[in-house]
């Protein structure tokens, strides 16, 4: 057979449902020099007895057995067997799609890479169809063309990609010199080594082409029961976090890291809720973002998604029954919600939104509800039109003391011509704008 070119590494744990899918989707790729390294992690179904009946037929196929430690060790354990130039991550619920493992192979030689990170479609389970993956391929594009090094792509090296191994081609050498190993977690066993290899390569490319089949809905997955070990994403971002401060490189990389810890914080945090002891992770959450990776001073970027950035920012600033109370409020309103920038205004201050409209609404409610500010009125030039009593007169407004002036309009345009009509009563005050905000992020990758 030759060299092996490639090692296809699959943690199988009761996949018998779809483990005849993925091995099929391997062994049919067109690279005949590879080798497939199942390990079973103790299943309990028939998945051990499938594997077997394959390595019959086709003895590229290597099986090793542990008892169950998830999928983190075994994939340590089948690297350790890998004799492959590349290594890939393979879930054993997920399957490839035809020729992923050539374009993968002729791309990393051709461009000499450590990583190659590429796009995925997603499955749907249930439903049994492939879903959108515009949102996925739209991060990759973040990273532009090319091969680069992880200093080059600082600024978003966590946030233009998942924290999974399996959508990235690993040359099987670099691996090892980096001596990253996955963590033995339930979940979010491989957030660690995905991310802390992306900061340790020195040649990464994309591929943004979707070549795997990432399967969602499924129950049985580790994502499906992550309520048995809600906060091992935690320990995760921790271990990395450390890394990075032994190897002195956490300032490089602090930026990412704080989008992509608001963002894990937010799917772990809405993945649970509505379940038993919800309350206990969400003041385990609270504590965690204020205390261990200290997110309440961070100041979003473009690479930020402030819509969640505003969702963490409620459960830092909030006690769990304040954050029910408002949470349950919030759902009441009928509306367009725009989600305010707590991050540009200090708290404790006396307010004035300016603009009585859906936005300057949804502003009054927020801050009002949240009692963010030390006083807060809301006017309008129109305010005579209005039924409303929670809207003041322009005088009314401004015969106390503000401090802060927010106007809630929708773009610069229409801010700059109320801003000019406003000068006269605002000199001395300090003005704020920012682009409204809408739910926007759904690059969920739930199992």
């Amino acid at each position: 057979m030759g060299k092996l070119k490639i090692s296809v590494i699959i943690a199988v744990y009761n996949a018998e449902t779809y483990l005849e899918q993925c091995i099929d989707s391997v062994l049919e790729q067109p690279v005949q020099e590879i080798e497939v390294i199942c390990v079973d992690d103790g299943s309990i179904d028939t998945s051990l007895m499938i594997l077997e009946e394959y390595q019959k037929k086709d003895k590229r196929i290597q099986i090793y057995s542990q008892n169950n430690q998830f999928a983190g060790v075994a994939r340590n354990k089948g690297l350790s067997y890998a004799q492959g130039e590349y290594v890939l991550f393979l879930d054993a619920d997920d399957f490839l799609e035809k020729d992923s493992l050539l374009i993968l192979y002729e791309n990393a030689k051709k461009e000499e890479t450590d990583i190659i990170v590429f796009g995925h479609y997603r499955y749907d389970t249930e439903n049994t169809c492939v879903l959108d993956s515009n949102d996925v391929l739209d991060r990759l594009a973040w990273f532009g063309n090319g091969v680069k090094c992880a200093d080059e792509v600082a600024p978003y090296i966590f946030n233009f990609t998942e924290p999974c191994a399996w959508n990235k081609f690993y040359r099987t050498k670099f691996i090892r010199e980096s001596n990253i190993s996955f963590m033995s977690l339930k979940n979010t066993n491989d957030l660690f080594f995905s991310y802390m290899t992306l900061t340790l390569a020195n040649r990464i490319c994309v591929y943004i082409m979707p070549l795997l089949y990432y399967r969602v809905n499924n129950k049985k997955s580790l994502q499906g029961t992550k309520k048995k070990s809600p906060m091992d994403f935690a320990s995760a971002l921790i271990e990395l976090k450390n890394k990075m401060l032994t190897l002195n490189s956490y300032k490089k990389f602090e930026t990412s890291f704080c989008n992509m810890a608001i963002d894990t914080c937010y799917f772990n945090f809405y993945s649970y809720r509505e379940k038993a002891g919800f309350r206990e992770l969400y003041e385990a959450i609270q504590n965690f973002m204020l205390w261990d990776i200290q997110l309440e001073g961070y100041i979003p970027n473009k690479y930020t998604d402030q819509y969640i950035y505003h969702e963490m920012h409620k459960v830092m600033h909030l006690n769990y029954e304040e954050f029910e109370e408002f949470d349950k409020a919030e759902k009441q309103i009928l509306h367009p919600y725009s989600y305010f920038p707590f991050w540009i205004l200090p708290k404790n201050k006396n307010v004035v939104i300016y603009g009585a409209g859906s936005i300057g609404k949804s502003y009054f409610f927020q801050l009002s509800g949240m009692k963010y500010c030390k006083s807060i009125k809301m006017t309008d030039h129109v305010k005579e039109k209005m039924d409303d009593t929670n809207v003041d007169s322009i005088n009314n407004a401004f015969a106390d003391k503000v401090d802060y002036v927010i106007l809630a309009v929708p773009n610069l345009v229409i801010k700059e011509k109320i801003e000019k009509k406003l000068r006269p009563l605002t000199t001395g005050l300090k003005v704020l704008w920012h682009k409204p905000i809408q739910q926007e992020w759904s690059w969920m990758w739930k199992k």
